[in-house]
C-alpha cells in the first residue's frame, strides 16, 4: 500500500498537467498526492500489519486526509477494501481480487452522478479483471492483470469523455489509480520500489512547474467544497441526497460515524450549514475554481493573499488572486471567513444576538494548497498577508512558502489591513498583468505601503470590548464624552488608536475631512472603503473622498470583511488610499516616486485629534 502511495505521489507534476476533468484547476495530483501522504503516515503509525486493521488504518487515513474530487473518491475505494477484508489477518488471492471489486463498488455507491470515463471507470474495470482472475494463481499474476486493466482503461478514458478527447489528455484521476496499482506490483514482483522512501512533505520543495497544456473547461459552479462530520448514526445516502440541491460532482465518503462529502457549489456556506445539522463538523475548504482556472489560462506572474484582505469578489477574480481563507469563530462554532460565513450572518449574529466573534489564522493546511497550488504551476509568484503586527498569518505564509514552494512564492507582509491591504494586493496583481517579474512587484511593495494610510471610524466599542482588543474604560469614556474611536495603522502595520469625533451630526463627511487631510498628498492614488453593514454609508464616504482626491487612479467599495469586522462591530467604516505607481519599463525601482507622510506629522496630528476630542 505504502510503494502504491508513493508511486502515485511522484506521478504528481504530470497528473496536475492533464487535469481537465471534472474542473482545469490543475490540482488532481496534488489533490491526490496530499491523499496518499495521509495513508502513508496512517499506515506508518498503525502497530498493526494484519491484513484487515491495516487496511482500515489505510482508509481512516485516507478518509481524514482526502483532497478533492478524486481524493475523496479513492478514500472510498479504500474504504470499500477494508470492509472486505474486516477481520482478515492475512490474505489469499481470491481475497485480494474479491477486495478490488469490492472498492470499486463502495467507490461508485459514493457518488451521486458517477461518470464514466473518470477514475470510476478505471476502478471498475480493477475490479472486473480481479473477478476474472483465478483464485488459485499467484499474487503477481492477479496484480499484473488488474494493473494491464486500469492502464487500458486510462487509454479508453477520452472515447467516453469528449473534453478529454478535445483535451487529448486521459483522465488524471484514472491515470493516478494505475499509478498506484503499479507501484504495489513493481514491489512484489521485485521486492523493490518506493516504499522504503519516506515522503516529507514539509521538507520538500515542489517540483518544477507544472502547467496545464489545455485550457478545457471552466466549471458551472464557483467552489470546490469539502468537509468532515463525525456523528454516531451518519447516513452517508441521506447527506449525498440532500447535497443535490446544492451543486454537483457531488461524492460522500465514509461510513455511519464520519463522512467527507466533496461538492461543487456556489454556496459553501449552505453546504457547511447543512453539514452542521448532521453532526459536528470539521476540515471545511473552499477552493475557488473560477480563480483557479483564470490563474491557470494566464502567463503572468500570479498574486496571492489570505482573506484579510478586503477587494470586491470580481475584481479578485478578474486580478487572479488565489485566497487562503482565515478562520472564524462565533460563539462555538468556527467558520471559514467569507467562504462559511457570509459577511450578513457575521454582522447578524453580532448586532442582533449579541454574539462574540473571534478570528484565527488559517489552518496550516489552507495556506499549504493555496501556495501549493501557485508553486506546483509557476516558477515564481507573489503572496501578501495580513499584517504581522496584528496576526500570526505573515509568520505563517513565510515558513509555508519556503518549506512547501522551495522559495518559489515569495511572501511578503502587507503591514496593512482590510481595504488597506486590498489596495496593495490589488497594486501588485496589475503589475504582474502588466508583465513584472516577481522581484520587481516585491521591491515595489515596501514603497507602496511606506506610502498606504488606513483610517477606521468606529460606532460601536462593545465588540471590541468583548472581543478583549479594547478596554472596557475606554468604551465607557467613549460613551460618556458622546464621541466615535478613530483608529489608524502605524508605519509597522499595527492598528493604533488616532484620535476621536463627535457622533452628532454628520460623522461620515467628518470622518471624510479626516482621512483626505493625512492621504499622500501630489501624486496619483488608489482609494477604497469598506463598511459593516452599511452600504449606504459606505458608498456615501467612498464619494466624499473620490471627490476631494484630484488625482484618482482607482476606486471600490466593499463589505468589511470579518477579520476587522469582528472586533470593530457592525457600523464601523474603513477607508484607505495608496499611490498608484505606474509600471516604467526601466529598472530603476519605483521608491522615489512615492511621497509617503512623514510619520512625525501623523503622530502630531493624531495627539491634536485626541487632545481636542
Amino acid at each position: 500500500m505504502t510503494a502504491g502511495m508513493r508511486q502515485l505521489q511522484n506521478s504528481r507534476e504530470e497528473l496536475d498537467r492533464i487535469n481537465v476533468f471534472p474542473v482545469a484547476d490543475g490540482d488532481t495530483g496534488l489533490n491526490m498526492a496530499q491523499t496518499a501522504q495521509a495513508v502513508i503516515l496512517a499506515l506508518a503509525e498503525s502497530p498493526s500489519r494484519k491484513a484487515g486493521e491495516a487496511a482500515h488504518a489505510a482508509a481512516k487515513g485516507a478518509l481524514y486526509g482526502a483532497h478533492g474530487n478524486s481524493g475523496v473518491i479513492l478514500a472510498q475505494f479504500l474504504q470499500g477494501l477494508a470492509d472486505a477484508w474486516e477481520g482478515k489477518e492475512r490474505l489469499d488471492t481470491a481475497e485480494v481480487a474479491a477486495g478490488l471489486k469490492a472498492a470499486a463498488e463502495s467507490a461508485r455507491n459514493g457518488l451521486s452522478n458517477p461518470r464514466e470515463g473518470t477514475i470510476l471507470s478505471v476502478m471498475s474495470a480493477v475490479g472486473l479483471s480481479a473477478l476474472n482472475a483465478s483464485p488459485e494463481g499467484e499474487l503477481t499474476t492477479l496484480l499484473g492483470a488488474a494493473r494491464q486493466a486500469a492502464e487500458a482503461a486510462v487509454r479508453k478514458t477520452p472515447e467516453q469523455l469528449d473534453v478529454l478527447r478535445r483535451a487529448g489528455v486521459v483522465d488524471a484521476g484514472g491515470a493516478g489509480l494505475a499509478q498506484f496499482l503499479a507501484g504495489i506490483e513493481e514491489l512484489v514482483k521485485t521486492g523493490e520500489g518506493a516504499a522504503a522512501a519516506d515522503f516529507d512533505n514539509e521538507a520538500s520543495a515542489l517540483p518544477a512547474a507544472a502547467r496545464v497544456h489545455d485550457p478545457g473547461e471552466e466549471s458551472k459552479r464557483r467552489y470546490c467544497t469539502e468537509c468532515m462530520i463525525a456523528g454516531e448514526t451518519l447516513a452517508p445516502a441521506a447527506i449525498r441526497e440532500q447535497l443535490g440541491a446544492l451543486g454537483d460532482s457531488i461524492v460522500v465518503a465514509g461510513g455511519a460515524r464520519v463522512v467527507r462529502l466533496h461538492i461543487h457549489t456556489d454556496k459553501p456556506h449552505e453546504v457547511f450549514a447543512m453539514a452542521h445539522k448532521h453532526g459536528e463538523v470539521s476540515s471545511e475548504k473552499a477552493d475557488d475554481m473560477h480563480v483557479q482556472f483564470a490563474v491557470l489560462n494566464s502567463s503572468r506572474v500570479p498574486v496571492g493573499c489570505d482573506s484579510g484582505a478586503d477587494i470586491p469578489a470580481n475584481l479578485r477574480r478578474k486580478l487572479r488572486i488565489t485566497q487562503a481563507p482565515l478562520r472564524i469563530h462565533l460563539g462555538d462554532k468556527g467558520y471559514l471567513d467569507k467562504l462559511g460565513l457570509p459577511a450578513e450572518w457575521l454582522w447578524r449574529a453580532m448586532e442582533n444576538d449579541g454574539e462574540k466573534a473571534r478570528t484565527a489564522t488559517p489552518a496550516r493546511g489552507d495556506m499549504e494548497r493555496a501556495m501549493g497550488f501557485l508553486g506546483g504551476h509557476f516558477p515564481e509568484s507573489v503572496w501578501i498577508s495580513l499584517a504581522g503586527a496584528v496576526s500570526g498569518t505573515a509568520d505563517l505564509a513565510r515558513s509555508v512558502a519556503a518549506e512547501i514552494t522551495g522559495g518559489k512564492v515569495q511572501a511578503v507582509d502587507s503591514a496593512n489591513v482590510s481595504v488597506g491591504h486590498g489596495l496593495i494586493l490589488q497594486h501588485a496583481a496589475e503589475w504582474a498583468n502588466q508583465g513584472a517579474g516577481a522581484a520587481r512587484i516585491v521591491e515595489s511593495l515596501a514603497a507602496v505601503s511606506a506610502g498606504a494610510r488606513t483610517f477606521g471610524l468606529i460606532e460601536d466599542l462593545s465588540h471590541g470590548v468583548r472581543g478583549g482588543r479594547i478596554s472596557p474604560g475606554i468604551k465607557r469614556l467613549s460613551d460618556l464624552l458622546g464621541v466615535d474611536a478613530l483608529l489608524a495603522i502605524s508605519p509597522a502595520g499595527a492598528v493604533k488608536a488616532c484620535g476621536a469625533q463627535r457622533r452628532s451630526g454628520d460623522r461620515v463627511a467628518r470622518f471624510a475631512r479626516y482621512a483626505l487631510r493625512r492621504f499622500p498628498k501630489g501624486q496619483p492614488l488608489r482609494m477604497a472603503v469598506a463598511h459593516a453593514n452599511r452600504p449606504e454609508a459606505g458608498q456615501r464616504l467612498h464619494d466624499l473622498l473620490a471627490t476631494g482626491i484630484p488625482d484618482l487612479a482607482s476606486s471600490f467599495v466593499t463589505g468589511l470583511g470579518a477579520v476587522v469586522s469582528a472586533h470593530a462591530g457592525p457600523g464601523a467604516l474603513v477607508a484607505a488610499a495608496i499611490p498608484a505607481l505606474p509600471l516604467v519599463a526601466d529598472s530603476q525601482a519605483p521608491v522615489d516616486q512615492v511621497r509617503a507622510h512623514p510619520e512625525q506629522q501623523e503622530h502630531e496630528n493624531a495627539h491634536h485629534d485626541v487632545g481636542r476630542a
